[in-house]
């Protein structure tokens, strides 16, 4: 009989303890990789978004002007995906293909952004500032019976 009740104990017991396990977290959760890659897709973007500023005239084609910021900051982005890829190198061509893509939306959302801003220029002196109210106010005149104690 002993066997017998091993034997159902191990097959009630055995898909229990299946769904009892140690999460082993995934490579590409390691912290200073991903500290790696979050630095170098900011430099990137932050290389993405000077050639914009330098590059975009206001009259270009948006995607031309993008297509020139984002070769200009190749490098990076080839930083970037060299990153991306030690953690899933089966995927290189898609990788490579995805983040070519997202440099080239950023980049031309940030010609359309800065296009859509109107250029800022120097405020005379007591212009009012935007959303302030209608400017510098004169003091009222005085009311009579009342005096200042100044």
């Amino acid at each position: 009989m002993r066997p017998a009740t091993t034997a159902l104990a191990l097959a009630t017991l055995l898909p229990c303890l299946q769904g009892c396990y140690v999460y082993n977290p995934p490579i590409y959760e390691d912290d200073l990789r991903m500290r790696a890659i979050n630095k170098q897709r900011l430099a990137r973007d932050l290389c993405i978004s000077t050639r914009v500023v330098k590059l975009d005239d206001g009259v270009s084609d948006p995607a031309g002007v993008a297509l020139a910021a984002v070769t200009a900051c190749q490098s990076d982005n080839n930083k970037l995906i060299d990153l991306l890829v030690t953690m899933d190198t089966d995927h290189r061509p898609a990788i490579t293909e995805a983040l070519r893509k997202d440099a080239m939306m950023k980049a031309t959302g940030l010609v359309l952004v800065q296009r859509a801003v109107p250029p800022k220029r120097p405020k005379a002196p007591g212009e009012p500032v935007a959303g302030h109210g209608p400017g510098p106010v004169a003091a009222p005149p005085p009311q009579p019976g009342f005096e200042s104690h100044n």
